[in-house]
């Protein structure tokens, strides 16, 4: 896999061809959703119908953890193109 890069301010990802989805039709795990709230962005483990897991940083005192999230949360993801 190529080497990617995530900026801090813009939420682009450098270095690799990345398509950015508007929505979340089409959403598959390893994609990088994101939701409205604060621009927060993680990424996609599993997808069960309407929930999908989530790995998420910068959470509460700054940790990595699980979550579980609606799909409909979700208002843009980016997918690695292979």
């Amino acid at each position: 896999m190529n080497s990617l890069r995530w900026t801090l301010y813009g939420g682009n990802i450098l270095g690799t061809e990345v398509r950015k989805v508007f929505g979340n039709s089409g959403l598959q795990p390893g994609d990088i959703a994101k939701i409205a709230a604060h621009s927060h962005h993680f990424i996609v483990t599993d997808i069960d119908s309407n929930q999908i897991s989530t790995v998420e940083g910068n959470t509460e005192g700054q940790a990595i953890r699980t979550r579980t999230r609606n799909v409909s949360e979700i208002i843009a993801y980016y997918q690695i193109q292979d």
